[in-house]
C-alpha cells in the first residue's frame, strides 16, 4: 500500500543551496529503480525560503528508512527539515 508524505525544507539563510550529495542521490535513485520510491517531486524555494517535496513511497518502513538514511547524510547548517 502506498504510503504519503509531505516535508517542508526551509532555509535558514536566504543565500544557502541545496549541495550537491553524490551519496544521497544515489541512494535516491536506487530506491527509485526498485521502485521503493513511486514519487519525488519538490518545489522550487517561495520568497520565505521554504520548498515543499510529495513523496509517496511503497510503504511506511520505506518511508521510514528515507527518514534515517536522509538524517545521517543531510548537512544539517543552512537547513531545517520538517514534517509538514
Amino acid at each position: 500500500m502506498a504510503y504519503n508524505k509531505k516535508i517542508q525544507v526551509k532555509k535558514q539563510k536566504a543565500d544557502a543551496v541545496l549541495p550537491d550529495n553524490i551519496e544521497w542521490e544515489a541512494y535516491k535513485k536506487t530506491m527509485m529503480d526498485e521502485g521503493k520510491i513511486i514519487k519525488w517531486d519538490m518545489s522550487a524555494f517561495d520568497d520565505d525560503g521554504i520548498a515543499t517535496i510529495d513523496i509517496i513511497t511503497d510503504s511506511e518502513d520505506t518511508w521510514n528508512d528515507i527518514k534515517l538514511k536522509s538524517s545521517s547524510i543531510r548537512n544539517k547548517g543552512d537547513f531545517v527539515v520538517s514534517a509538514v
